[in-house]
C-alpha cells in the first residue's frame, strides 16, 4: 500500500498464518492501501524449530530475537515513518508487548490492537485459575490437552517465555502514550475466555479517548474467524487506524 498506515500482525498458538485466513482477508478488504505484514512465530506455529544449527539455549520468539529484525524490515520497506499499527491475537499479544517495550519502536507506532490478550495481570492467581480445572468443552480439551502440549508450543510456553517481559499493565499503556501522543490502543476480550478471568481484566483496564476495550459474547479465538464477530474486530482496528 502507498501512504496508508501499515499493519503488523502477530498470530497466536496454532498452525500459524493458515489459522488467520478469515481475518487477513477482512483486513485486505477494509484497508486496501495499507501494507499488511504477517509475522510468523515458528515455535507456536506447530513447526519443528529444532533443525540444523538449532540450539535450545538460544532465545526464540522473544523480545531479543523479534524487535531488531522487525525494526530493520520496517526501515528497509520505508514503513516506520507511516506510524505502523501492531496487532496480536492470543500469544501474539506477547509479541506486541515486546514491541511496546522496545523504546525506538514504541515511539514510532500509531497504535496497538490486542485480541484475546493473555498479557494483562499475569502474576494474579485469579487470571490463570481457569487452567487449573478440567476442560468443560471439547474446544477447551482440544486447545489445552492437544495444541498446548505440542512439543514446540510446550517448549515455548514452559522453557523460553520470560513472563515478566510478557506482562502488560494499564500504567505501561499510559507511559507509552506520554512518550507518543499519536498512540492509540484497542482491546477485544471474549466473555467466555477459557484461559483467564475476563472480568478481572475488565476492571483493570481504563477507557480513555485514546484507549478502548470491548467484551464480546464468545470464547477464546472466535474473534478471528466467526463472520458475525469479524465486524466487531474490524471496529476495534478502525479505532486505532
Amino acid at each position: 500500500g502507498k501512504g496508508a498506515r501499515p499493519i503488523v500482525f502477530f498470530h497466536g498458538i496454532g498452525t500459524g498464518v493458515s489459522s488467520y485466513a478469515v481475518i487477513l482477508k477482512a483486513l485486505c478488504i477494509a484497508y486496501p492501501d495499507s501494507s499488511i505484514m504477517m509475522v510468523e512465530l515458528p515455535l507456536v506455529a506447530m513447526e519443528m524449530p529444532w533443525g540444523e544449527g538449532w540450539i535450545a539455549e538460544r532465545p526464540t520468539s522473544s523480545e531479543e530475537t523479534l524487535c531488531k529484525p522487525l525494526l530493520q524490515v520496517l526501515l528497509k520497506h520505508e514503513l516506520l515513518h507511516r506510524r505502523p499499527v501492531v496487532m496480536g491475537h492470543s500469544f501474539g499479544c506477547f509479541a506486541c508487548r515486546w514491541v511496546l517495550n522496545h523504546k525506538e519502536l514504541a515511539r514510532c507506532l500509531g497504535g496497538c490492537v490486542l485480541l484475546d490478550p493473555l498479557v494483562f495481570l499475569l502474576p494474579y492467581p485469579d487470571i490463570s485459575k481457569r487452567l487449573e480445572g478440567e476442560p468443560k468443552t471439547f474446544y477447551e480439551f482440544f486447545v489445552r490437552k492437544i495444541i498446548m502440549r505440542e512439543p514446540g508450543v510446550a517448549f515455548a510456553l514452559n522453557r523460553k517465555s520470560k513472563w515478566p517481559k510478557c506482562c502488560l499493565w494499564q500504567k505501561d499503556l499510559e507511559d507509552i502514550r506520554q512518550d507518543n501522543a499519536d498512540f492509540k490502543v484497542a482491546i477485544a476480550l471474549s466473555k467466555r475466555d477459557c484461559f483467564f478471568d475476563v472480568t478481572v481484566v475488565e476492571r483493570h483496564l481504563k477507557k480513555k479517548p485514546w484507549q478502548h476495550h470491548e467484551t464480546y459474547d464468545c470464547t477464546h479465538g472466535e474473534l478471528i474467524f466467526r463472520p458475525d464477530l469479524i465486524c466487531g474486530t474490524m471496529k476495534m482496528i478502525h479505532f486505532v487506524m
